[in-house]
């Protein structure tokens, strides 16, 4: 059994390094940027609102023959159900469809920050989310890749938050089906780091969405939050210290009474201020791991117990899942994923579940298996589960 201090340091690791980049340097926002006001009451989540194409962003999606189209559409609020605009992107294959429709991929990208200029649609190269998106149009599949809510449109964006998530990845598939028409119903969801979560959480919600939902696939998913606060006492080293303010930015907008004093100090509680300005604000990482003691344990219980609400699973999947971790991932941790698939088990779920010998998040080890996992979903083969 593992010590109080590594099950700490795991948790926390996993909680707060959930990206698959780096703090990026966000691109500019489009010169014609879709029109910002939320979506009518009436329009049905996944309403397309508007479409606008882009210029290809990347050599290999130019030779592929893909189109890449800017898009919005409605969506419900994680936050208290009032409807949202989504921004993300829709990337068609060339030629003409196979028998039935493309089949649609939905793709949920990793940590890039909270504020609008941080939506991958709204940068050249998705702020490196490509090389995870061109495989799978390589293959085949029309690819919709949500921004998630709040990054790039109006309102705060709920980071980790597995509601809000799982919400922006389906109805992006509807979205896709609207601007594209050859697009069929069905559908897989798939996303590395906070991606694994948001894809998880889809495959939650999938149920009654009026499409048909194949399973997930889920790299390297930050399950159990609650534990984070567990190891703040110990320090955080410089890399956790630039992702656990988003943390605490998103559990303030479920829980208003949440003080940022209460868990910061210094620099690092006066960047606070440059989140919804710049991606991931560099006085995190510099500021001393001081600036990051909880002011008192019972700070600490109310964080842990907030933190509650963004654990997975929560109900049975609608599907099978394709969940896979790194056994050397100090982001996040083996041992995480494996309580996570473990609770999925318990609850009944087909989970097909491979450990590599990888970093984080284990995407370049397991492309090849989920890819297949993928392409088995959609040839109607039965998934099969190592629970």
């Amino acid at each position: 059994m593992r010590t109080r201090r590594a099950m700490a340091t795991a948790v926390a690791a996993a909680a707060l390094l959930v990206g698959c980049t780096a703090a990026p340097s966000p691109g500019d926002p489009p010169d014609d940027p879709a029109p910002q006001a939320a979506p009518p009451p009436s329009a049905a989540p996944g309403t397309l609102l508007d479409a606008r194409p882009v210029a290809l962003p990347d050599e290999a999606l130019e030779r592929l023959g893909a189109t890449v189209t800017r898009v919005t559409y409605g969506s419900r609020s994680g936050l208290d159900g009032a409807p949202v605009r989504v921004s993300g992107v829709v990337i068609e294959p060339a030629g003409a469809p196979p028998p039935g429709g493309w089949p649609v991929v939905s793709f949920a990208h990793g940590t890039t920050g909270v504020a609008d200029a941080c939506a991958p649609s709204r940068s050249p190269g998705m702020l490196g989310q490509l090389p995870v998106v061109l495989p799978l149009v390589q293959r085949g599949y029309l690819v919709t890749a949500t921004d998630y809510e709040g990054l790039g449109t109006p309102g705060p964006h709920p980071y980790l938050q597995p509601v809000s998530e799982g919400r922006s990845v389906i109805d992006a598939v509807h979205a896709a089906r609207e601007l594209v028409p050859a697009a069929s119903n069905r559908w897989v969801a798939l996303g590395p780091s906070q991606g694994g979560q948001a894809a998880w959480a889809a495959a939650e919600l999938a149920g009654g969405s009026g499409l048909e939902f194949l399973g997930a696939v889920a790299l390297a998913p930050p399950t159990d939050l609650a534990a984070l606060v567990d190891d703040v006492p110990y320090g955080l080293s410089p890399l956790q210290r630039r992702f656990y303010p988003l943390v605490l930015y998103s559990l303030q907008l479920r829980h208003p009474q949440l003080d940022y004093a209460d868990y910061l100090a210094g620099p690092a509680l006066a960047a606070m201020g440059e989140l919804e300005r710049s991606c991931i604000p560099a006085a995190f990482g510099q500021a001393p791991a001081s600036d990051f003691a909880p002011r008192s344990p019972a700070a600490l219980a109310r964080a842990k117990e907030w933190l509650e609400e963004f654990t997975l699973p929560r109900r049975p999947a609608a599907g099978p899942l394709f969940v896979a971790a790194g056994t050397g991932d100090d982001v996040v941790p083996v041992e995480l994923v494996d309580a996570g698939v473990e609770a999925a088990c318990e609850l009944g779920d087909t989970v097909t579940y491979l450990r590599y010998p990888a970093g984080h998040p284990a995407l370049p080890a397991a492309g090849d298996d989920a890819l297949d996992w993928i392409a088995d979903r959609f040839a109607g083969n039965p998934a099969s589960s190592t629970c």
